[in-house]
C-alpha cells in the first residue's frame, strides 16, 4: 500500500477525483472486483492495465490535447506522466532513491535493493507531499456544519461502504467528494469538476435535510481544506494539520495558501535545526570517544614509566663506618651468586638492570666468567647487542633509563622484547647500527 495525500489544487487532487470515480463506479457496476478501473468488467489485472493504457494513449493522441502538447513538447505519450511526476518530485528536493521507492522502481544493481521495503512510510509520505501542486491538504468538516463521519458514510460515500471499502477510507474520500460537489455548485465552470448530476443532486439534497443542525450559510462549503505538514523523526512519518486562525488569515489578506507557505517554511526551518543539532551531537560524541582513547593511551604510557622507575635501582647515601664497626659488619662468608640469566623479561630496562646489578641470587651479567657465558650462549649473544648499545649511550652521558627509552623509540614501543633483540642483532650484523 502507498500513502495518498490530497492536493490544494483541485485539478490535481487525487482524493476528490478518486472518490468521485469510485463512488460512481460502485453505484453503476454490480460486479464485485477488487480493482478500481473496472470499466470493462474484467477481473484480470493485465487486461485492465492494457485497456487503461489503450484509452490513455487514445486520449493523449486526440486532436484537442495533441494541438496543445505540440506547442509545448515535441512528443507526448504515456511516459510523459512519469516524467512529469519525476521532475516535480526531484524539483521539490526528493532524492533519486526516494523517487524510486515511491514509484517502486528497482534496478537490482545495488545490494540494498534486495533488502529495502517497497514502501517506507516517511520516504513515501515525503514524495507524496511533493507531488501535490499547491501543497498537501486534508479535508475536515467545519465546526457548525453538522456533518459527521456517520453522515459522510451514509450520504457522501454509501456505495464505497457497500463495496467493502474500510470505514475510515470512506470518511476521507467522502469528505473530498462533498467538498468537490459544493465547489462545483458555486463555480462558474461546474463541468470542469466532472461530477455526475445524480451524485451532485443526492448530496445537495441530503445536506439541505440537515436543517437546524447546520448553522452555516446556504452557499458556504461545509468542508475546509487545511494544509498538512509532512515530516519525519527517527524513520517515523509525522503528518500534522497546520491550523490557522482568523488573525493569520486577515494578515495575509485572506490568502490561506500564503500563510500556509510561511508555516511550512517555519516547520522546515525547525526540522533543519533539529537535524543540525543531531549532527553536532554526533560529532561531539565522536570527539569525546577520541579523547577517551587518547587519555587511555597516555595513562598506559605513564603506568609503564612508573613501573620502570620503580624497578630501577635508587641511589642511597651510606656513611663511612669506623674500622671496628666495619670489621664487625663484614660477614665471615660471602653469599654465593649464580651466573644465570632471567627468563622472559618484560621490558628493556629489566635487561639493563640484570646486566649491571644482577637479580635475586644472580650475579651481574657483566661479571660472568667465560664458562658462565658459554652455559647460556644463545640467550647471552641475543641480549649482548642491547647491552653494548645502552653502554655506549651511557658513556656519552645519557642516563640508562633514557637510553632504554631511546631504544624503544627506534624499534617501537609495542614491539615484544625478544623480537626487538633479534632486530638489533640483525642490524649489528648488517652494519645498520646507529
Amino acid at each position: 500500500m502507498q500513502i495518498i495525500v490530497g492536493a490544494a489544487d483541485w485539478r490535481y487532487d487525487v482524493l476528490s477525483l478518486l472518490g468521485v470515480w469510485l463512488e460512481t463506479l460502485y453505484e453503476s457496476s454490480e460486479l464485485e472486483n477488487e480493482f478500481i478501473f473496472d470499466v470493462i468488467g474484467a477481473a484480470c489485472p493485465v487486461t485492465i492495465k492494457e485497456s487503461v493504457a489503450y484509452q490513455l494513449r487514445a486520449l493523449l493522441k486526440s486532436e484537442d490535447i495533441e494541438d496543445i502538447a505540440r506547442s509545448i513538447l515535441d512528443n507526448l505519450g504515456t511516459h510523459s506522466l512519469r516524467k512529469y511526476g519525476t521532475n516535480l518530485a526531484r524539483g521539490s528536493g526528493c532524492s533519486k532513491d526516494e523517487v524510486d521507492l515511491r514509484s517502486r522502481w528497482k534496478s537490482n544493481k545495488r545490494q540494498q535493493d534486495g533488502y529495502a521495503d517497497t514502501t517506507i512510510p516517511y520516504v513515501d509520505g515525503k514524495v507524496a507531499a511533493s507531488l501535490c501542486p499547491g501543497g498537501p491538504i486534508a479535508y475536515l468538516p467545519k465546526e457548525k456544519s453538522g456533518v459527521t463521519d456517520e453522515w459522510v458514510r451514509e450520504h457522501a460515500a454509501p456505495n464505497l461502504g457497500l463495496a467493502g471499502v474500510p470505514p475510515q477510507v470512506c470518511v476521507v474520500l467522502g469528505r473530498a467528494i462533498l467538498w468537490k460537489v459544493f465547489e462545483a455548485s458555486v463555480s462558474d465552470d461546474a463541468e470542469s469538476h466532472c461530477i455526475p448530476p445524480a451524485l451532485s443532486q443526492r448530496l445537495l439534497s441530503a445536506y439541505k435535510d440537515l436543517g437546524d443542525r447546520c448553522a452555516l450559510e446556504s452557499e458556504e462549503n461545509p468542508i475546509a481544506k487545511l494544509p498538512l505538514g509532512v515530516t519525519g523523526v527517527d524513520a517515523q512519518l509525522i503528518v500534522d494539520i497546520i491550523m490557522q486562525d482568523e488573525e493569520d488569515a486577515n494578515r495575509s489578506g485572506g490568502n490561506w495558501r500564503a500563510t500556509a507557505g510561511l508555516d511550512r517554511q517555519e516547520i522546515r526551518l525547525l526540522s533543519s535545526q533539529v537535524m543540525h543539532m543531531r549532527r553536532e551531537f554526533g560529532d561531539m560524541r565522536e570527539e569525546v570517544n577520541r579523547g577517551a582513547h587518547s587519555n587511555k593511551a597516555a595513562f598506559g604510557r605513564l603506568s609503564r614509566t612508573l613501573l620502570r622507575m620503580a624497578a630501577s635501582p635508587a641511589m642511597r647515601l651510606v656513611r663511612a663506618a669506623p674500622p671496628d664497626e666495619e670489621q664487625l659488619d663484614t660477614p665471615t662468608t660471602a653469599p654465593v651468586l649464580l651466573g644465570i640469566l632471567s627468563k622472559a623479561p618484560k621490558v628493556v630496562h629489566d635487561l639493563w638492570q640484570e646486566y649491571v646489578f644482577g637479580g635475586a641470587g644472580r650475579k651481574p651479567t657483566k661479571d660472568f666468567t667465560p664458562s658462565e657465558r658459554g652455559a647460556c650462549k644463545h640467550i647471552y649473544t641475543l641480549r649482548k647487542p642491547l647491552w653494548e648499545k645502552v653502554s655506549e649511550l651511557v658513556r656519552h652521558g645519557i642516563v640508562a633509563t633514557v637510553a632504554c627509552d631511546l631504544v624503544y623509540e627506534a624499534y617501537g614501543r609495542n614491539l615484544p622484547v625478544t623480537k626487538m633483540l633479534r632486530l638489533m642483532k640483525q642490524d649489528r650484523r648488517t652494519g645498520d647500527w646507529s
